[in-house]
């Protein structure tokens, strides 16, 4: 039987909503928050705080310039700031349009920094290096995974492939609108999480449907180190571990103490999930501006002999 382990590391400060994390070049866990905070934080807990000059933080990513970026929307006016690694302060911002809506964002294979957004629904590519952004039109996406030579992305029950030239490819998938993110499955093909779980190819052929517990809202998801993805279910505090037969392990999610036993902190909401520098999951969450070690502890049972 496997038991989570739940560790809570912050910057000591309230009121605000953790959203994207990532894994930096330097080790460290880095997130945003939706107000204007953005912080690192090593693999032995010790945190540094920073901050940006906008509120409405959704999205970090580290570009391959070495710097962090992380977009923002606030009253619709969506820009992408430039974060030093050494101090976790804003060196840049750049404006980039209004839109009702800006997503997480990702470091494309060419190079450049990817994120969707709501309004016109497009795929934006901003060039790290003459700071022009262009967009191009999908059904919708709200998580993208980069495989080296693709990124592929979901949202609103579409599975989308997207080159590095903006041609994108977008398969229907599901009525479910909820499908907010994305993470491949270990053998070439992709899990979408929403209100159930969808595993689809390459190709955008359904291959198998998880029906999830009423009240589900994966928004984040990953490959785990066990070589299983993981999904993070904002909707019922849970984690849920996909097997190979397609069925799944439930595990509630706490920024402290252990699940099962169901020990420690009270639940919390899971948001977007990485593999940090020392092999176990990170998530971020609701509703502490914090992140939190996952450790997948397998408890071994004890045969005693009496003779």
């Amino acid at each position: 039987m496997t038991t989570l382990a739940f560790t809570n590391y912050g910057p000591g400060i309230g009121g605000t909503n953790t959203q994207q994390c990532c894994l930096g070049s330097d080790g460290n866990i880095w997130a945003c928050d939706n107000a204007s905070n953005v912080w690192k934080t090593t693999p032995a807990g010790v945190t540094t705080l920073g901050g940006i000059s906008s509120v409405g933080g959704v999205g970090i990513c580290q570009g391959s310039d070495g710097y962090m970026y992380v977009t923002t929307e606030a009253a619709g006016n969506c820009q992408l700031h430039k974060i030093s690694q050494s101090t976790a302060s804003e060196v840049a911002s750049y404006f980039l349009f209004y839109s009702s809506a800006i997503g997480p964002c990702i470091t494309g294979p060419d190079g450049n920094v990817w994120f969707g957004i709501g309004s016109p629904a497009a795929m934006v590519r901003f060039d790290i290096v003459t700071h022009v952004n262009t967009q191009f039109t999908v059904s919708n996406n709200s998580q993208q995974y980069s495989d080296g030579t693709y990124l592929w992305s979901t949202g609103d029950g579409y599975f989308q492939r997207v080159d590095m030239s903006g041609t994108i490819t977008a398969w229907y998938i599901t009525s479910d609108t909820t499908t907010y993110s994305i993470t491949p499955d270990g053998s070439g093909n992709f899990w979408l999480g929403g209100a159930n779980l969808y595993r689809v190819s390459p190709s955008g052929t359904l291959l198998a449907t998880i029906s999830l517990p009423g009240g589900a809202s994966c928004r984040g998801a990953i490959l785990g180190p066990d070589g299983l993805p993981w999904f993070g279910d904002y909707g019922n505090f849970s984690l849920y571990q996909v097997t190979s037969s397609s069925t799944f392990n439930t595990y509630t999610f706490r920024q402290s103490g252990t699940s099962p036993p169901n020990l420690g902190g009270t639940p919390a909401y899971p948001i977007c999930g990485v593999i940090g520098s020392d092999g176990n999951m990170w998530w971020s969450s609701d509703p502490t501006t914090s992140v939190t070690r996952v450790v997948e502890v397998t408890q071994q049972m004890q045969v005693v002999m009496v003779v």
